[in-house]
């Protein structure tokens, strides 16, 4: 029984066609979408890093991170790197 109510999701899962997103748009209380007003918008990375990653990689990653938001083709968000920081928020 159990197989075959797999069998059965997984044919409506694959079968289903609707439409897919992987984000959600913010609006405010009156239905207006929110943005960022102004662009690059700015970064810092903090300089101490995440101790528990011993090759300084976490770095490297947060600029990936950033940068992959960039060549998301129906994104208009550009961000500035705009140094290391001491300050934790």
């Amino acid at each position: 029984m159990k197989k075959t109510l797999g069998v059965i999701v997984i044919l409506f899962l694959a079968s289903w066609s609707g439409p897919a997103s992987g984000y959600v748009r913010i609006t405010t209380t009156t239905g207006v979408e929110l943005r960022w007003i102004d662009t690059p918008i700015p970064y810092y990375i903090n300089s101490a890093g995440a101790p528990q990653i011993p090759n300084s990689s976490e770095f490297l990653a947060v600029h990936a991170a950033f940068e992959t938001w960039e060549n998301v083709p129906s994104a208009t968000a550009e961000f500035e790197f705009l140094g290391m920081t001491p300050l934790r928020t």
